[in-house]
Order: structure tokens, then sequence, then C-alpha cells
């Protein structure tokens, strides 16, 4: 009789495209299954394993989360397959895998709700650690995130060296201290930036806001000529509610609403400032109507998750119709 043939755990996680740490959680949390032991401990999968956490992988990147699949059979993962649809909505789709820098908040600030958001893929306490451990075989990640308490130039570079070591292309970056112009640097690089304190809830927000704002693969003519098609998305919050927004940290113990109403009216000022170079300036007027446009999708996607904070924290401020 032919042996069953066994898989360690990092084969599994190539043949199926989950993140080894992304399965050892989805086995202690939800039991999505039961591999077999090395007399070492080491875990050994068996073809029926692979093909159950491949339904399984299908079924999240459709939309459903793993607490609903856990303790379906191959039958009726099959079945919600067939019924699945994909999301069209650009939303991120199972836990985010983040790496991460020097960054304490995810650690203490963290609630049992967002526990399943995040998968920390690896962790350093400083940013000369990336390159001493950074592996090629190590899993992708969604965003990098950087705990620092001063940006300036040779912090913006260490960052961008750690970036391309990790091969992140999406950047989280929480701050102390750090002058305008040295914090612009961080989105010049396609970041966001943002001043501590920070909980878990922000930086999931930030870290969602960041993967909705992931353009389709097409040219950049393409890109400009579609958003120069697209209406600019009317303001959800207005000034003066911003302003309340921006009050409510004392009130309710918390700096994350304030944080996200700041970044919307840095937005909303920026917005204006490229309308107004559309018609100050003709001979740039398509490059400008582009920044307006991408300028107010943005801020929209900030409103939309300064929204759902509000909401989580159980406030009520009505926005402007």
């Amino acid at each position: 009789m032919a042996t069953q043939q066994r898989y360690k755990i990092g084969a599994v996680s190539k043949l199926t495209g989950i993140p080894s740490v992304t399965l050892r959680m989805w086995e202690r949390r939800h039991g999505v299954v039961e591999p077999d032991r090395t007399p070492a401990g080491g875990r050994l999968y068996s073809d029926a394993h692979v093909r159950r956490l491949r339904l399984i992988k299908r079924a999240v990147d459709f939309g459903y989360a793993i607490s609903t699949l856990a303790d379906l059979d191959e039958t009726a993962l099959q079945a919600r397959l067939a019924d699945a649809t994909p999301s069209t909505d650009g939303s991120p789709s199972g836990p985010i895998g983040v790496y991460v820098i020097g960054n304490q908040e995810l650690r203490d600030n963290a609630q049992p709700e967002l526990d399943n958001a995040f998968v920390i893929l690896e962790r350093f306490e400083a940013m000369a650690d990336v390159a001493s451990n950074a592996s090629a075989d190590w899993p992708s990640a969604d965003v990098l995130l950087v705990r620092e308490a001063t940006i300036t130039p040779e912090t913006i570079r260490q960052i961008g060296q750690a970036r391309d070591a990790l091969g992140v292309d999406k950047l989280l970056v929480i701050y102390d201290f750090g002058a305008s112009s040295h914090v612009a640097l961080v989105r010049k690089m396609g970041g966001l930036a943002v001043k501590a304190p920070a909980g878990a809830a922000e930086i999931l927000l930030l870290c969602r806001a960041l993967m909705g704002q992931t353009p389709e693969q097409t040219s950049t003519t393409d890109s400009i000529t579609q958003l120069l098609g697209a209406p600019i998305p009317a303001r959800r919050y207005s000034t003066s509610l911003l302003k309340q927004c921006a009050q409510l940290s004392s009130a309710i113990k918390c700096e994350c609403p304030e944080h996200l109403a700041r970044l919307v009216e840095q937005l909303v000022a920026f917005e204006r400032y490229s309308a107004h170079c559309e018609s100050a300036n003709r001979e740039d007027a398509a490059m400008h109507m582009m920044l307006h446009s991408v300028t107010a999708g943005v801020r929209r996607t900030m409103e939309d998750a300064l929204h759902e904070l509000l909401a989580y924290e159980g406030v009520d401020i009505s926005p402007a119709q």
C-alpha cells in the first residue's frame, strides 16, 4: 500500500497561498484542520488537508469570514464557492498581513474584536534589525507599519530601505515629532503618516484605506482618463462637524477621531488647492484635474473611515447632507 504524502507547513503555504502564520492562527482559533505531528512537534499535512485549505482560501478571497467556513465540510465549501461572487468594492478580505517596526500600539491597545483583523508576519524592534533579519522566504505583507519617535530625512531613507528589503508597497508611519516637509516625504513615498498615539482601531482603518487606494493595473494615460471622467464625491462632513470630531478626545478618551478629522481637513485643503490650479494654470490643467479627483476620492475614503470609527465609539454626529 502506497504511503500517503505528507507536507510540512512551508510547503502547504506555497501550495495553498496561505501564509504560514495565518494558517497557524486559523488552526488555533478556528480549527480549520488538524494536522498530524512529527516526534519533534512539527506539523504534517495530508493531501486532503491541502485540498480543504485551498477551498477555504478561495472562499476567504471571495469575502467569506473564516469563522463562517471553519466548520464546513468539503461539500458545503464547494456550495459556498458556487454561490460566491467576487467582491467589487475594493475592500480587503481576510486579515491584513503586516510587518511591524517598533510599534507597541498593536500589542498594548488591541481590542479582542480586532484580533482577527491583523496578522503580524514579523516584528522588528528597530529599523536596523530589518536588513540583518529579512528573508526572501518570508510571506508577502499587505502593509509595512512603522513607529518612529521623530521623522527626519535619515528616517525616511531607512524606511525606504526597510520597505525595499521586505518587498512591501503600502506604508503607514506613526510618529511623535516631524517637520511638515519631512512628513510630506512619507506621502511622496505613497504612504500615510499619522501622529501618535494611534490605537489598533485607527491603525486598522488606515490600513484599509491604504489597501482601498490601490489602483488597477492600467496605463497612466488610461488611469488619468478614468479619473477625469469620474464625478467629484460630495463632502460627507462639513468643516464645523470636523471640528466637533477633533474636540471629542477629552470626552471619549480616544485620539482617533481627532487624527482622522485632521487628515480629512488636510485633504479638503489640498482638494481646494488642486481645484484652484485647474483654472489658474491652463497648461497643467489636466494634471491638476487628476490631482483634484484623486484627492477627492481619498478624502471620501477617509470620511467613510471616520464614520465607521464614530459609530464604533458610539458618537452621534450627523454628517452634512
